[in-house]
């Protein structure tokens, strides 16, 4: 029976340091992959799988490194192990969420609240399972959430919290026991989120499986299964060239992966995540085995790679909450290739400076020369560390009261407005704003979901009372069947829908930006049908357009997308789902998010159907002034008047374009699709 033994020489010693370079060309493959991503999903649609082949670097190098202590000392210094960990996590994370606090209280204060409803969460690295109870969508980005990335540090830690204990009994089986329960806790790990997906229902949100500790370790364990592979092993000489071969293949494999599987894959929940695993995997035992002249080890370990990779923590850190503190034509006026060289450049800087100023610091041992409690006897070291967190924490109840303080000084501001009256159409009206509007105002009293916070005071026109009161004021200018559903939490309106008496010729169908401008749209236009609700995404509307009311209509209106991603196969089921004579208008979207673009282009590519026209929203917008709040999506009350305006006219001029019953669109087909996602997948929105 072959135990795991100490460990031999291998084929490429590693360095005394234990630094193994062609890990940081894997790093920086993964933290461009995810910068890219985050920028703009059309240029690399798969580059948030960066984030699992860093678990499978950090499953490869912690079994590494706790073999290694056991194999010389026959126990794992728990104590001396986790030190290590928070040590390098915690600072560099500590530096950016001060900085980052500040700014938002600053800059964003309607933003701040996540610094009392996230952050504690994220600094004690429970990020991804707050995010799970609370119902979080990763991928329904509104606001601002710029602590949302700390989610995989969450995950990273817990894994660290379990993994030494389980390698105590790991480390003394044979290695083919220990080979098969890494095998099958993988794949217990990947079969476990397969099996959740399949049953999730339709349309429902798959953050609970991106999130999850236990549906993502499966790639710690895929790395930790890479080192049981590598050691003691040295593959024969003559098989090193077909080997560099094979390598070079798994990595352009690899990087095919990273630009198929989109987050509306079909199969990236039934077995993508772990292909990209393997993948990474295989790349790590090849060049840790590889002589020094391998191809694929030589492109992974170069100059810029390890520059780049030994920053990448602090990239990864520094790059997010850049790119959600400047939004295209909110914060800044670029977008595009020019936004992301200032996002990159700033990320970089950022990263430097953390780089050189706390994380070298630390890692050289400043904490124990700053503090030689640190470094003393167990119980110094407690009483150090129960310093540090009374510090810490007086410091974020410090940061919790300016927050409200400056949120007591928005209610003071708001209440102290005069109400002023609304010019429309000639006439001096006060025009009735639903309460999802009002959130930013009724801040002392915040809703639990950020994409309320829609106005800033300084876009308000007439004071806004309290919900019920806006309600009521509103319901008096609409007519009797309109529906305000409400949320009973907090008063916030969550969908509007009327159900005229007569056959409606209009039907309008919308998220959040349209409930901002029902009223408006219904005061224009009273025999529009009208479903708006928050949140509401693209493949919601194809259940809506098969009820009898909603088929009645000769002509219907979608503007859906802002609330994420949806694919070729969901529009154009959409599209086939309409009645012969019906017309179709698309309404694209202006948002500062990072699949506007793709969007868009499926919206361009849907409207060359016969009978449906797309309305481009986005140059309206962009072409005014004071149109949007501040998070770039949702409109000031001019913008309500423009929104309504663009809208009403596409509906008008809809009745110039040809039904769709003289040319029926073309069935749903493998071929329409693209990109292996078929019918079967429509309706799982991610």
């Amino acid at each position: 029976m072959k135990l795991l033994p100490p460990p031999p020489r291998l084929a490429r010693t590693p360095p005394a340091s234990g630094h193994l370079a062609y890990l940081d060309g894997l790093r920086t493959l993964a933290i461009i992959a995810v910068l890219v991503y985050h920028q703009d999903n059309a240029w690399l649609p798969g580059g948030y799988l960066g984030v699992e082949v860093f678990f499978v670097i950090s499953g490869f190098i912690i079994t590494h490194l706790l073999y290694k202590e056991w194999a010389e000392r026959r126990r794992i210094g728990f104590g001396a192990f986790y030190s290590k960990r928070f040590k390098r996590l915690s600072p560099s994370m500590l530096v950016m969420a001060l900085a980052v606090s500040v700014w938002l209280v600053w800059r964003h204060p309607d933003n701040s609240l996540q610094i009392r409803t996230d952050l504690p969460y994220a600094l004690g690295f429970m990020g991804n399972l707050q995010y799970i109870f609370a119902q979080r969508s990763y991928f329904e980005t509104i606001d601002r959430p710029v602590f949302e990335h700390l989610w995989s540090l969450g995950v990273e830690f817990q894994f660290y919290l379990l993994w030494p204990l389980l390698c105590l009994f790991w480390f003394r089986l044979p290695v083919w026991a220990a080979a098969t329960l890494l095998v099958a806790g993988a794949t217990a790990s990947y079969g476990w989120m397969a099996a959740l997906y399949l049953h999730l229902p339709p349309a429902q949100d798959p953050s609970r499986l991106y999130f999850g500790t236990d549906t993502r370790v499966g790639a710690f364990l895929v790395g930790a299964l890479a080192w049981l592979w590598v050691r003691g092993r040295k593959p024969p000489r003559e098989l090193q060239g077909l080997s560099a071969l094979l390598a070079l293949a798994v990595f352009e494999a690899l990087l095919l992966a990273l630009y198929l599987l989109d987050t509306n894959n079909l199969y990236l929940y039934k077995g993508g995540f772990a292909a990209i695993a393997v993948l990474t995997a295989l790349m790590i035992a090849h060049c840790h085995l590889s002589h020094r002249h391998d191809p694929l080890a030589l492109l992974l370990g170069n100059p810029l790679t390890a520059w780049l990779g030994d920053r990448s923590y602090g990239i990864y850190l520094w790059h997010w909450p850049v790119f959600c503190l400047s939004l295209p034509f909110v914060d800044v006026p670029l977008e595009g290739g020019k936004l992301f060289a200032l996002r990159l450049a700033v990320t970089l800087v950022c990263a430097e400076l953390s780089h050189r100023l706390v994380e070298k610091p630390v890692r050289q041992g400043a904490l124990g020369r700053i503090w030689p409690a640190f470094n003393g006897a167990p119980r110094q070291r407690w009483q150090a560390v129960g310093v540090t967190a009374l510090l810490l924490g007086a410091g974020i109840y410090g940061c919790e009261r300016l927050i409200r303080a400056t949120q007591a000084a928005f209610v003071q501001a708001a209440a102290a407005m005069p109400v002023a009256a609304t010019r429309i159409d000639g006439e001096d009206e006060a025009m009735p704003i639903p309460p999802v509007f009002v959130a930013s105002v009724l801040i002392a009293n915040p809703p639990p979901v950020y994409l309320h916070r829609e106005f800033s005071p300084p876009f308000l026109g007439p004071h806004i009372g309290k919900p019920d009161v806006v309600i009521a004021r509103a319901s008096g200018h609409l007519p009797p069947q309109v529906v305000w559903d409400k949320n009973p939490a907090n008063g916030y309106i969550l969908r509007v829908r009327n159900h005229p008496k007569a056959k409606a010729a209009y039907l309008a169908i919308g998220d959040s930006v349209m409930v901002g401008a029902a009223a408006e749209l219904l005061r224009q236009k009273p025999d529009l049908m009208m479903d708006a609700k928050v949140g509401r995404q693209l493949v919601e509307a194809v259940p809506l357009l098969g009820s009898a009311d909603q088929a009645q209509a000769s002509t219907v209106l979608v503007h859906l997308g802002n609330n994420g991603p949806f694919n070729q196969a969901q529009v154009n089921k959409l599209v086939n789902s309409l009645k012969n004579g019906q017309r179709l208008v698309l309404v694209n979207l202006k948002l500062p998010r990072n699949y506007e673009a793709t969007n868009n282009r499926i919206l361009e590519k849907a409207a060359e159907h016969p009978g449906v026209k797309l309305v481009n929203w986005r140059s309206v917008g962009l072409a005014a002034k004071d149109v949007f709040a501040s998070d770039g999506l949702h409109l000031t009350a001019k913008g309500i008047r423009l929104y309504t305006q663009t809208l009403l006219k596409a509906l008008t001029e809809a009745d110039h374009t040809p039904p769709t019953a003289s040319a029926p669109p073309k069935p749903l087909t493998e071929a329409s699709v693209g990109r292996g996602v078929l019918a079967a997948g429509v309706g799982r929105v991610n």
